[in-house]
């Protein structure tokens, strides 16, 4: 399973928080060094995703490119392997592994280090790996927006207090959905700042993320669904753009695949759903990150429709309401 998830969901990972002490931030090298060896053992153990008391390339590479801020290209965890593989058998034992970390250490493996020995990294960590491990399942786009349909979301949104938002907003990791959720909100909610143009936007790394979002009216313009409604639909790049963004998969640009890694999964109710359990260890549908799920999907119902029929005009006999998994537009073509 480990092998399997390492080439084939790269786009998955945690979004991480800095360091929260200046103790911890002092030195790289003194943070590793600082660390004892029953911490080690238990870092080792959740990185050995098999169970066999080694770590392969497979296992280092699923869990580096969950933890990390930014998917590793597979070259530089080859590198990491290496560094860490002394007798060159392509295994890591327990030893290796300490004796890297009090010895050489990196501080992109610093950060890994920091969440992997939490409660809520590792149990973040699980569903990641789990997720990971997931053949990918072909988005049906109609479907996704039938489940607001009728729905009363102006009531259902209004449910969200300021205690639910900032549980969200204080996770200092959030899975690739929970991430990938908020981003689309900041995104929804641009044109409500006055910015008039969407192009060349990217949104910010988590912390940045959650800084705009901790803005005080953040909050009161989520809840005022029928004027992101009008922005919208006086905007109709916007929603498109949006759209394209969150529920496909864009086509990698062949000459970035090696650094960037492959792209992240379309937003689905089911994997926001079942990443937001993790998070928050609720069994409840109406935790704050399905609430706005819920409000996305509100926002950008048509332009969900119309992207579904594209992609049914472009799978010749591809059957009703399915969307392709992979995006297939040229750099080129207009939104």
């Amino acid at each position: 399973p480990a092998s399997r998830g390492a080439g084939s969901r790269r786009g998955e990972y945690l979004a991480v928080e800095p360091a929260a002490t200046a103790q911890r931030a002092t030195s790289d090298l003194a943070v590793l060094t600082s660390i004892s060896k029953d911490t080690i053992k238990l870092i080792f153990d959740r990185f050995d995703l098999d169970g066999d008391g080694t770590l392969s390339l497979g296992e280092l590479s699923s869990v580096m490119k969950v933890m990390a801020i930014r998917p590793p290209s597979d070259t530089a965890i080859r590198r990491l392997f290496n560094s860490m593989d002394v007798n060159e058998d392509n295994r890591v034992t327990l030893n290796e592994f300490s004796d890297w970390i009090l010895d050489t250490g990196t501080a992109s493996f610093k950060g890994v280090i920091e969440i992997v020995e939490t409660t809520e990294g590792a149990r973040t960590l699980a569903w990641c790996i789990q997720d990971m491990q997931r053949p990918p399942a072909v988005l049906d786009l109609e479907r996704e927006v039938k489940l607001v349909e009728g729905a009363d979301l102006r009531s259902e949104i209004s449910q969200l207090d300021q205690k639910g938002f900032a549980a969200i907003l204080c996770l200092s990791v959030a899975t690739e959905p929970v991430r990938r959720v908020m981003e689309a909100v900041y995104m929804l909610l641009l044109p409500s700042t006055g910015l008039s143009s969407i192009h060349n936007l990217s949104p910010p790394e988590w912390p940045g993320l959650r800084s705009h979002l901790e803005d005080s009216t953040t909050l009161s313009r989520i809840h005022d669904l029928r004027a992101r409604q009008r922005e919208l639909s006086s905007r109709p790049m916007w929603g498109a753009y949006a759209a394209k963004t969150f529920f496909t998969v864009q086509a990698p640009d062949p000459d970035l695949i090696a650094l960037e890694g492959d792209p992240s999964q379309p937003l689905s109710f089911e994997r926001v759903l079942s990443a937001s359990k993790a998070q928050f260890e609720s069994t409840e549908e109406k935790n704050p990150v399905v609430l706005l799920y819920r409000w996305i999907l509100a926002l950008l119902g048509p332009d969900l429709l119309e992207l579904a029929r594209k992609r049914g005009q472009q799978s010749k006999g591809g059957g009703h309401g399915q969307a392709v998994n992979v995006e297939t537009e040229q750099a080129g073509e207009p939104l």
